[in-house]
């Protein structure tokens, strides 16, 4: 038994040497590139979310022309104005700054998402 513990470390060992030279190969290669172009540098940069869109930049979301989401907008103020109550999201909410309409995106979704099921139930009902 004892003859058989020099030559099974040195496989083992032989090995392992083996196995982290394959390891850090790797590491050696992204370190010569990182050399050859040293001015490159890594940056993940995210799309910036803005806070509010603009009616054409809503209108390009929702895939509906600009003219035809601001007689939406008009149209909803108007039945908006006669009625004292409604749930939030059965008009399209917006704000208007200096004459001009913004939408908030989560918003959007929010009114997209009550008025799909909405349109589901009373297709499903009749």
């Amino acid at each position: 038994m004892k003859n058989y513990v020099l030559p099974l470390a040195i496989i083992l060992l032989s090995g392992s040497i083996f196995y982290a030279g394959f390891q850090l190969r790797d590491v050696v290669v992204n370190l010569d590139n990182q050399e050859q172009q040293p001015n490159q540098v890594e940056t993940k940069e995210e799309p910036i979310e803005k806070g509010l869109l603009t009616l054409e930049e809503t209108a390009a979301y929702l895939r509906i022309s600009a003219e035809d989401l601001d007689r939406l907008t008009r149209q909803h103020t108007i039945e908006r104005s006669k009625r004292r109550s409604f749930p939030t999201y059965e008009y399209l909410p917006f704000i208007s700054i200096n004459g001009e309409k913004y939408f908030q995106k989560e918003i959007v979704d929010q009114w997209i998402d009550y008025n799909v099921r909405r349109w589901y139930h009373i297709n499903v009902d009749y």
